[in-house]
């Protein structure tokens, strides 16, 4: 599947461990089996159609690297497995994180990505236990 996404292999080299659909699932999978709190949150490239029709796949790719980028970085700072799940999706599990967490972390990551360029970005979140 990953070699039919754009910038499958720059992706690929700056980021070698970075799962990749069913993959990135299946990590998720393992992750929550022994925990009792946790979020996930799936961001996706607005109008990614659009950027990749008006500028081409050099430019569509260089904004899926930047969003990487992003969660990179973040991962540092964070108990976070985070992947690609399709051409202009990526996802993060966060382990022991809690509703307003969450929120927060997706606010964050909103920021940053807007602050790196003209581009936005949408995230949906999930938190277990959901009362």
């Amino acid at each position: 599947m990953d070699q039919l996404l754009i910038g499958a292999k720059i992706l690929k080299e700056e980021f070698p461990e970075m799962p990749i659909g069913d993959s990135f699932e299946s990590l998720c999978q393992t992750g929550i089996d022994d925990t009792e709190q946790f979020s996930v949150l799936v961001v996706s490239i607005d109008d990614f159609p659009k950027r990749l029709e008006d500028g081409g796949k050099d430019a569509a790719v260089k904004v899926i690297v930047r969003l990487a980028r992003i969660f990179e970085g973040m991962s540092k700072t964070r108990s976070m497995l985070w992947g690609r799940l399709s051409q202009d999706r990526l996802a993060c599990l966060c382990l022991d994180m809690d509703e307003d967490q969450a929120v927060e972390l997706a606010k964050e990551l909103q920021r940053r990505f807007i602050l790196s360029g003209e581009d936005t970005v949408s995230v949906g979140l999930a938190v277990y236990p959901f009362w």
